[in-house]
């Protein structure tokens, strides 16, 4: 054993052991605490960047920009004709005498004709010795010469100070919204994580950007426990910040065979689950029984039993937490409203605005849920944030909700 705080006549507390204490006391390895501006960027011209103060820990070990200054970032300038995005990193670099140093590091992406992709990035870590390690701060999209958007992406990465020590578990973790970039793609320490049912480190709004979608954590272990077989699986449930595509519910103006008996649930949710298998992995993907309905009779879900499930549409519950337009009671008929999916994830819980759908050029769309609404149509989110329905016909986005595991 090593006693820290104590006199021993000599300077003796370590870098590391200063971090693990801030560790202990915040909650987070690496993070944006809530002071100040939290590292706001400003775009002063097509290369120039301006960052303002803010306090971030990487690794335990604190960095900043001290009230009323800034620091500016110059980036390589745009080409016309292609796009890029770039990744404004905070550096901290272990140098050869001992001593570390910290400054802004620029990710620079890959230009391209289409849509950019995010740059991956190598973490790093100091206590395993190596020489530097990041932590990104700010996305700036080029398209052709021009900056056109930069935006924090671990905006929502504050402290996560406490009186008393974050418990885990779904419980516990479902209850704070962070918003953290957790890179590229999911760690094996991640999936541990996850598997184990502590969910250390991870939080709602947390998220991965891989092929260029943002997906999301929207609660922890929902369906745990339930399905007529038992869902024994700890999990995280993921929701694409944006539309997949755009597709029909029918080809027809009916809501024959409700959801089951779609052409979205048959045929057009396949893309989706092939996107998402190749973002994680099939094995990686929660498979769990959720009812859900396969009749309506006179506009109204009227059967339905248990299926498996692994990538579907969300009801309306999942995302306003009560229905809207999806069958209540009908007259003295009862509809067939059972499910388990009957609380609201606790991502749109937290960030009401993780409603709003987006297509892949970052404009409102409207997306589609699968309660039946009426003999002609099914539940939707409008692009306006309204709650609504739509004509089966129409095509909207496809933004499906999973577990991975």
């Amino acid at each position: 054993m090593e006693l820290i705080t104590a006199a021993k006549g000599s300077v003796h507390i370590t870098p590391l052991q200063d971090s693990l204490w801030h560790r202990a006391i915040i909650g987070a390895e690496t993070c944006i605490l809530q002071k100040g501006n939290k590292f706001a960027p400003q775009v002063m011209n097509n290369t120039l960047i301006r960052i303002k103060d803010g306090v971030g820990m990487i690794q335990g070990r604190f960095f900043c920009i001290e009230p009323n200054t800034y620091d500016e970032v110059e980036l390589s300038s745009g080409s016309q004709g292609v796009n890029r995005i770039d990744i404004i990193c905070a550096k901290i670099t272990a140098n050869g005498d001992g001593t570390q140093t910290g400054s802004w590091e620029i990710v620079e992406g890959d230009p391209t004709t289409g849509s950019p992709v995010t740059p991956e990035y190598t973490e790093g870590n100091l206590d395993n010795g190596d020489p530097e390690a990041l932590f990104g701060i700010i996305k700036v999209t080029f398209e052709g010469a021009s900056i056109t958007s930069a935006e924090s992406i671990n905006e929502g990465a504050q402290s996560i100070l406490l009186s008393a020590p974050l418990s885990s578990g779904a419980a516990a973790h479902n209850t704070i919204y962070r918003g953290k970039y957790l890179g590229s793609a999911v760690t094996d320490e991640q999936y541990a994580r996850i598997q184990d049912g502590t969910f250390h480190d991870l939080f709602i709004g947390d998220y991965w950007t891989i092929d260029g979608i943002n997906w999301r954590i929207a609660d922890f272990d929902y369906w745990y426990g339930t399905g007529d077989t038992e869902c024994t699986t700890h999990h995280a449930v993921i929701v694409p910040d944006t539309e997949l595509y755009k597709a029909q519910m029918n080809t027809s103006n009916v809501v024959t065979g409700a959801y089951v008996g779609s052409r979205m649930y048959t045929t057009n949710l396949a893309t989706a689950k092939t996107t998402i298998n190749n973002a994680f992995g099939s094995a990686h993907i929660l498979s769990k029984r959720l009812h859900l309905q396969n009749a309506a009779t006179n506009g109204y879900s009227s059967g339905g039993t248990w299926y498996d499930s692994t990538v579907d549409l969300m009801n309306e519950i999942n995302v306003y937490g009560s229905k809207i337009y999806g069958d209540v009671i009908n007259g003295t008929n009862w509809p067939n409203l059972y499910t388990t999916d009957n609380s609201q994830f606790a991502l749109f819980r937290h960030d009401h605005s993780r409603i709003i759908g987006r297509d892949a050029n970052n404009n409102r769309s409207a997306w589609w849920l699968r309660d039946v609404a009426n003999t002609t149509s099914f539940a939707r989110v409008n692009s306006y944030g309204l709650a609504g329905h739509n004509n089966a016909s129409t095509s909207l986005g496809v933004r499906p909700a999973f577990g991975i595991c």
